[in-house]
């Protein structure tokens, strides 16, 4: 028996509990306990939250063990919640790197959109994320994808004045205009003499 959250769990706790107690683990970064809860049945797929997130895609920042815990007991990597948000989408827009290139390794959908047409590039890019940015380019993501408005990774990532994250895109291939090109290159230039 183990006691959690004010009521005991045992191996006949009801399912609709052992969801809520594998929820509560992974937010307040309980190992063990989310450990626990998927051992006696938790559903690693459960759909929390207002927009139907799992508990994959809620997983505090650098907590790999955590994430590998989940898949360990079925959680599905490319499950997209209502907004369109996948465990690489809510990782990448973290800045987790470790979660992201485990996920990249074990096959998650690089170029997956979110209902606003964003793939995890545009969240890793407007943030600056310039690691994540090469891990998702190095795993084929699309470089000039177009979200909903028509904008690109490399336009999110000028007006957020992430440079080098744009010059990346650039190098990579991302098909900009001459006067962007330059502009680019000029806050660059202003940004190394700070």
């Amino acid at each position: 028996m183990l006691l959690y959250g004010g009521f005991a769990m045992t191996k006949n706790t009801k399912k609709w509990n052992i969801d809520n107690v594998l929820i509560d683990a992974v937010d307040e970064n309980k190992y063990y306990v989310a450990k626990y809860a998927l051992e006696n049945g938790a559903n690693p797929n459960i759909k929390i939250r207002e927009y139907g997130s799992t508990p994959l895609m809620n997983i505090q920042k650098d907590n790999l063990a955590m994430a590998k815990l989940i898949v360990k007991h079925g959680a599905d990597i490319n499950f997209t919640c209502d907004n369109g948000f996948t465990a690489l989408i809510s990782s990448s827009s973290a800045g987790d790197i470790k979660i992201v290139n485990y996920l990249l390794r074990l096959g998650a959908d690089v170029n997956s959109k979110t209902n606003d047409g964003w793939t995890a590039l545009f969240y890793a890019s407007i943030k600056g994320h310039i690691n994540i940015v090469k891990s998702l380019i190095d795993s084929g993501a699309l470089i000039d994808i177009k979200d909903d408005n028509g904008k690109t990774p490399f336009e999110y990532a000028m007006s957020s004045k992430h440079y080098e994250v744009a010059n990346l895109l650039v190098k990579n291939g991302a098909r900009v205009s001459v006067y962007e090109l330059k502009k680019m290159l000029i806050f660059l230039e202003e940004d190394r003499k700070k």
